[in-house]
């Protein structure tokens, strides 16, 4: 009976100790068979199945093991550390993948020799991973200790001379008592393995780190110490994977498994970069973090650290890095310090954390003085400053002028406009202005979208991308190493997004500017008047009036002082300078606190210069009403105003480009627009006033201040636009005293 209980201890049932309940249902557990001839009183039967079932669980997770680690030969996974191992420094994860291929060369050779096919992964190989086959191992370690127990329990029992046995008179609580350690483990990693069959998305990478981490913080020591040596085998790949990305900035990441990734959609070429048309897009600008996969025992701002540091690196190996000062650069002394990381039973968060910010320093010191003092970064941001915000105003009145007269030729020969034909007058047009010494207009590039499907991945689309020509445009920029390292795709997104609302915005503006001048230089009609003429150029007059408000709030208010902020904030970070550390006087408990905190708040650190530039686009995309909630609540309304306004002058244009008068149905249309338009503009007052009102600590108060001081400068929109029961007055004919007079509209002018 001895013999079949440790048979049923290693997972294998019979017919004293059965599946239950039996096939083809789901079996729980070994039980002893209902009909079994041997009479066993209550206490005993209870006993031995209670025992039997560690050999269930057993089965179980030896089941699991194997089906994780079927592919281990094919995959080399066979670095797992063992817990009495010390780690191993290595001068480059590359080792291991050269390794890695090696094994996998040979293997495939063996497959040749042995005439089988190549191996194809399908989808669900590929989910495993390295993190849940180091798990699998791990528990294979776990899984042999419980086996050689066994053995050792075999021996006990055959041994008639053992004072702890008395040989085949073993008694049943001396093998419960035997195994009572396996006998807590054992159901926690079953039910660690029932959840990863359930839900794998949830234990996949670097997740598990985070369950294993969590499964630790336990108050049951053989709980505690078995997870804790599974969170050491599995933190084993990801120091592999961490040592990969922040000391040689390349991604070892099969699987998708770490908490860093690129971005796929981003994979595109930008301007006329030709080492971008041949290598694709530089792809370490491009990577970003996985909320999700960050374990939950390192903070967020490191997680971004980590990034930065990853991203940088990538940068300073790029083969475009030509600067003397960069040719020596090395992280080989942090190596050590990294790899000793997984080595500690438990994380150790302090020791981390010091190791990053110290790299995080030697970084930041490397890249500093190439970034913003050699390639002058500030330059760069004058410079698109000046034509992706269209601060150049001269040399963008022409272009819009230009951009009308290409689009009205194009229409006529049934053509379509080409990315040559704006890239022409991109350059063509800069004469007389003051862009015309511009060298900085080479470097940018139109790129066109006559297909909707080729615009799909970008991040960031403008809803008035295909406004001014009717299909989508970008602007695009050739940005030079290492500036892209500042300057990512997502950032020339918003730039984009930002040049073509203000472009639309520009030229509505202009398009009313001229309806006045236009008119008046008609042969039919600038000797004359026509009839509804005071109200035609009323309801101008106050479309021009909110449209310069929304221009100037927009230059002044919005990308001037966020300019200047951003300006300050480098120039601060560049002239940045250590403070005397000589004094004794400083309670600090230990040195290495103190340089962690210099190293912090006193050197000039390239990674806050990423986030200065980063909330400044921030900062603008939500002043414009460009940000997707405030674009929902307050951007859509302003997109309608545009568009009335340039419905407006399209209808005035046109009939008083050919007759002698308006019609009746051409003022109805005018009048509806006018009404379509007053209705909008009070509602955006309204919002604003209310979120000027509520007494909102934030953007909204900063900048809505000033929009409404140049809306309502003299309580105008105060006095009928909170009043929505009159606010249609205006715009009816018995009302004349509300209409501007036409010589002081044309003084404006």
């Amino acid at each position: 009976m001895l013999h079949e209980l440790l048979l049923a201890l290693s997972g294998h049932y019979g017919e004293v100790f059965a599946l239950h309940p039996p096939p083809p249902q789901q079996s729980e557990t070994f039980k002893i068979p209902v009909n079994f001839p041997i009479y066993l009183h209550i206490s005993e039967r209870e006993a031995l199945e209670e025992l039997a079932h560690l050999g269930f669980l057993y089965l179980q997770i030896s089941n699991f093991v194997k089906e994780k680690l079927e592919y281990t030969d094919k995959y080399n996974i066979n670095a797992i550390p063992k817990l009495e191992d010390e780690l191993h420094s290595f001068s480059s994860l590359g080792n291991l993948t050269s390794q890695l291929e090696e094994n996998n060369n040979s293997n495939n050779n063996n497959n040749t020799n042995n005439n089988e096919k190549t191996v194809k992964y399908s989808l669900e190989d590929f989910q495993n991973g390295y993190y849940i086959r180091a798990l699998c191992s791990g528990i294979n370690q776990i899984l042999d200790k419980y086996l050689d127990r066994i053995t050792m329990a075999e021996r006990k029992i055959l041994d008639n001379l053992d004072p702890e046995t008395i040989g085949p008179s073993t008694p049943i609580s001396f093998l419960k008592y035997y195994f009572s350690e396996y006998k807590v483990i054992l159901p926690y990693l079953y039910q660690l393995t029932i959840n990863i069959k359930d839900s794998p998305h949830k234990y996949h990478g670097t997740q598990l780190l985070s369950k294993l981490y969590s499964c630790a913080n336990n108050g049951i020591p053989e709980i505690k110490k078995t997870f804790l040596f599974l969170f050491k085998v599995c933190n084993f790949v990801f120091c592999k994977q961490l040592i990969s990305w922040v000391i040689y900035g390349k991604l070892e990441d099969r699987y998708k498994e770490f908490f860093i990734k690129l971005n796929e959609n981003k994979k595109r070429n930008i301007g006329k970069n030709i080492y971008l048309k041949k290598n694709s897009f530089s792809l370490f600008s491009e990577y970003e973090l996985v909320d999700d996969y960050i374990p939950t025992y390192i903070k967020k701002d490191i997680a971004k650290t980590i990034l930065f540091i990853g991203k940088s690196v990538a940068a300073i190996y790029d083969p475009r890095n030509q600067k003397k000062r960069l040719s020596n650069f090395s992280l080989q002394s942090q190596l050590n310090e990294l790899s000793k990381l997984s080595q500690y039973n438990n994380f150790n968060n302090y020791k981390f954390e010091t190791v990053i910010r110290n790299i995080k320093h030697i970084v930041s010191k490397a890249l500093w003085q190439v970034v913003v003092i050699d390639e002058n970064l500030v330059l760069y941001l004058e410079v698109f400053r000046n034509y992706f915000l269209l601060v150049k105003g001269d040399y963008f009145v022409k272009f819009i002028e230009e951009c009308e007269s290409l689009k009205a030729r194009a229409n006529i020969r049934s053509a379509l406009i080409t990315e040559q034909d704006l890239n022409n007058l991109w350059n063509r047009v800069s004469i007389n202005t003051t862009a015309e010494n511009d060298e900085t207009l080479e470097n940018f590039n139109f790129k066109v979208y006559h297909n909707a499907s080729e615009f799909e991945e970008y991040v960031y689309r403008s809803p008035y991308d295909d406004y001014l020509f009717g299909f989508p445009m970008r602007l695009e920029y050739f940005i030079k190493w290492p500036l892209d390292i500042i300057f990512t795709q997502s950032d020339f997104d918003k730039y984009n997004t930002l040049f073509s609302f203000l472009m639309v915005l520009k030229r509505v503006q202009m398009r009313l500017q001229h309806l006045l001048t236009r008119t008046y230089t008609n042969k039919y009609t600038r000797h004359q008047k026509f009839e509804h003429q005071s109200h035609i150029w009323s309801i101008r007059q106050m479309m021009l009036f909110f449209i310069n408000c929304l221009w100037s709030y927009i230059q002044m208010d919005v990308l001037w002082i966020n300019y200047e902020e951003l300006v300050q904030s480098i120039n601060k970070e560049k002239y940045k300078v250590k403070p005397d550390n000589s004094s004794n006087n400083m309670d600090i408990t230990s040195e290495n606190e103190k340089e962690n905190e210099e190293n912090d708040n006193d050197h000039q650190n390239l990674e806050d210069i990423q986030i200065y530039h980063k909330k400044y686009l921030n900062n603008l995309m939500k002043g414009c009403f460009l940000e997707h909630g405030i674009f929902n609540a307050i951007g859509k309304c302003i997109k309608t105003v545009i568009q009335l306004c340039d419905q407006f002058c399209f209808v005035v244009e046109k009939n008083l480009g050919v007759k002698k008068n308006i019609s009746e149905d051409t003022w109805n249309t005018c009048r509806e627009l006018g009404l379509k338009f007053q209705e909008n503009t009070f509602f955006l007052f309204r919002t604003f006033s209310g979120v000027k009102t509520a007494s909102v600590s934030s953007w909204q108060n900063q900048y809505l201040s000033q929009l409404l001081l140049r809306m309502d400068f003299n309580r105008w929109f105060s006095i009928n636009g909170l009043n929505q029961n009159g606010a249609s007055t205006w715009l009816t004919p018995t009302h004349d005293d509300l209409f501007v007079d036409n010589n002081n509209m044309d003084e404006e002018n």
